[in-house]
């Protein structure tokens, strides 16, 4: 009987191989030979399927070829063609990396005979922007990006793939970690952030890119590159100018980005805008009015109420504040601090800050109270043996409130809303305490449905709604596409925004606080939803453009009487960014802007058929149609074309819960619909998050 042949070893089995990809000097021919001799096919669905049952035959001799040929670059290169490839499957590519490849993909740009391999790996290996990898590549490989792109020549190709990977790198990076620790790190390698800017503003100003469609990668990675390096670009008016152009672009994605930027980088640290303090300009008013009263005007009062005058008549009605100290008078004399909770409550309801503490002139064994503040608790308690539960419980919220206790306001709020939901009051209260922007957006629109809002409560609700949505708005316009649930979000999102705006500041006092934020984010969001259809003159928004400077005056007075200067927020930084440079950057970036018209985004929007809400009809009528789920939807069927540079597109199956594409996902068997997961976890997520019944956002009817 006839021996078996003995069995080659790996090393003789992947010699001659190694040799076949040496003779051929390309490393995309290395990379077809090494892909016939393992068997397998990276360009189909069945193809990829397979390398995931047989993932742990295939890669031996992919290690070995690796190990045994360090300078030969043109199998070097092969091998990481190869492994680039697989990575278009999600499953293989966590393996891939768990493999630890990623550091040998970067080694290889250091090679001009491989660069090409190991920018196309990279670019499938972060395409989903997954937080490990990218914080790995940000935070141990970033330099060696950096000296590519820098040895690549502007205008080339091979810049553009080395963009595209740190755009993807950075701003995935930045999503998932302090901002701040990685531009940290950065400063312990050689990364010149202003060498790196200007490398890319020559690109995108250079005339190669009037017709380019890539123009996105270079935004993507300027605007991740600007939140690191925000004291760079706020001090260079060629970069301020950049994104002041990308307002002047018909693609409201590209717009949006640079709006995003510019609120980014004069953002405070906490992420919210700067509102004035409210309580501070209440004592201000509140001291005007009682001095005004008692006939003793102050020169301050005078110039306040002269400044008025030559505005208009339309502001914050002393009587309403005159009111409160009518009350405390009166209850000194008869101490009937039932019937002070009873007007107390209503006061507050009026001006929300109607505990301002005034002294306790009656103070006795009886009464032990220094301030009329400190009667609140009191009188609640009278109140409530009374059965007036709902006067007691604003009168113990806005206690509460004087005493900072936000958390513990809210929490009684809530418990008032559930008997009773028609007092616009608590959700005022919850949505002001609420460091979600989504839930506390949903809260501010069930208090404006609420019956006879007071005009402060409802004011309030509206300033907080705008902030809110315009927050979430720039936030899923950055980060969906225009045939996506994210994109139909965050447009909707900037027609509340918008909105709200419109009615805040159609109904706030001029001396109102926060009004000032109001006009400026009007300017802004009217900017980002009309773009080029606006002259860059801004004209059309004249009047708004007046009432903000009126706001300007007269909040600079309110902070004189404290002798203080008013601190600039970061909402007036973008919006006098914006008006000093949009004249200029529409001039000298003319080329960029007509360059985003053709950019990959724009051409999304245009087949998804999308448009901008140019009218006041159309928002009111998105708004008060539209209802937000409290969570995307992802039980529809969708199928994943990730990599342009790939010959052929794959079609892939996606992850009904993480969106990972693969090939090898599992048919869910519980569901009724037919969904596809990554594992079980995948699957008991989904499960888990679907069984829970959130609260869509309510009808918007309540803003017209």
């Amino acid at each position: 009987m006839r021996k078996p042949a003995p069995r080659k070893s790996v090393k003789q089995a992947v010699k001659p191989v190694a040799n076949a990809c040496l003779r051929s000097e390309k490393w995309t021919e290395a990379r077809r030979i090494l892909k016939e001799y393992l068997h397998i096919d990276t360009g189909s669905h069945d193809g990829l399927k397979k390398i995931n049952d047989q993932y742990s035959q295939i890669m031996p001799p992919l290690r070995k070829l690796y190990r045994e040929n360090r300078r030969n670059y043109v199998v070097i290169a092969g091998v990481i063609g190869v492994l680039g490839e697989m990575c278009v499957d999600a499953n293989l590519r966590d393996k891939i990396y768990e493999d630890e490849w990623l550091p040998r993909m970067v080694s290889l740009l250091e090679h001009k005979e491989g660069r090409d391999s190991a920018l196309e790996a990279l670019a499938r290996l972060t395409a989903q922007r997954v937080a490990a990898i990218s914080q790995d590549l940000a935070l141990n490989h970033f330099e060696k990006l950096y000296s590519a792109l820098l040895d690549s020549p502007v205008d080339s190709d091979q810049a553009l793939k080395v963009i595209r990977i740190m755009g993807d790198v950075l701003m995935s990076a930045i999503d998932a970690m302090d901002p701040s620790t990685f531009a940290k790190s950065l400063t312990q390698t050689r990364v010149d952030p202003r060498r790196f800017l200007d490398f890319l503003m020559d690109r995108m100003q250079g005339t190669t890119l009037v017709a380019s469609t890539a123009s996105n990668e270079e935004i993507m990675l300027v605007s991740a590159l600007a939140q690191l390096y925000a004291d760079v670009v706020l001090s260079t008016p060629r970069h301020l100018q950049f994104f002041v152009a990308c307002l002047r672009s018909s693609s409201l994605i590209v717009r949006s980005y640079g709006l995003r930027v510019l609120r980014a980088i004069c953002c405070q640290e906490d992420g919210t805008y700067g509102l004035d303090d409210p309580q501070r300009i209440h004592d201000i008013r509140i001291r005007g009015a009682i001095q005004q009263s008692m006939g003793a005007e102050t020169e301050y009062d005078h110039r306040l109420r002269t400044l008025l005058g030559k505005r208009g008549k339309q502001y914050y009605d002393p009587r309403t504040l005159l009111s409160v100290w009518d009350i405390v008078k009166e209850r000194t004399l008869d101490l009937d601090l039932f019937q002070f909770g009873i007007d107390i409550s209503q006061a507050i309801l009026e001006t929300k800050q109607a505990t301002f503490p005034f002294p306790f002139r009656r103070k006795s064994h009886l009464y032990p109270f220094e301030t009329w503040t400190d009667v609140l608790p009191h009188s609640a308690s009278l109140l409530r043996s009374s059965s007036e539960f709902d006067k007691a419980d604003i009168i113990d919220i806005a206690y509460l409130t004087s005493l900072g206790k936000l958390k513990d306001a809210a929490r009684l709020a809530r418990i008032a809303a559930k008997r009773s939901p028609n007092v616009g009051f608590w959700y005022d209260v919850i949505s002001e305490s609420s460091s979600d922007p989504s839930e506390s957006l949903r809260t501010c629109q069930k208090g404006l449905q609420c019956p006879n809002l007071s005009a402060m409560i409802r004011y309030n609700l509206l300033l907080r709604s705008s902030v809110h949505s315009w927050t979430l708005a720039l936030n899923k316009l950055n980060h969906g596409r225009p045939d996506d649930v994210s994109w139909n979000q965050g447009f909707t999102y900037l027609a509340i925004c918008h909105e709200s705006l419109r009615s805040a500041l159609s109904i706030g006092p001029l001396d109102a606080p926060g009004l000032i934020v109001v006009a400026e984010l009007s300017i802004l969001v009217n900017i980002l939803i009309h773009g080029p259809d606006l002259s860059s003159d801004l004209s059309e928004i004249e009047p708004i453009l007046e009432k903000a400077r009126v706001l300007t005056d007269l909040n600079d007075c309110l902070w004189e009487e404290e002798s203080i200067s008013s601190s600039e927020d970061d909402c007036t930084m973008v919006k006098d960014i914006v008006l000093e440079h949009l004249q200029p950057a529409s001039i000298k970036w003319k080329g960029f802007i007509q360059s985003t018209d053709h950019c990959v985004w724009a051409e999304r929007e245009r087949i998804a058929h999308h448009k901008t809400p140019c009218a006041e009809e159309e928002i009111s009528g998105l708004v008060q149609s539209f209802q937000l789920p409290a969570r995307p939807s992802f039980s529809q069927k969708t199928m994943s074309k990730l990599f342009s540079n790939i010959p052929h597109d794959i079609p892939l199956q996606s992850c009904s819960w993480c969106r990972n594409p693969g090939a090898a996902l599992l048919k869910s068997a519980a569901c009724e619909e037919e969904l596809y997961f990554c594992d079980q976890i995948c699957e008991k997520l989904h499960r888990n998050e679907h069984t829970r019944h959130d609260e869509p956002l309510e009808s918007l009817a309540a803003l017209a």
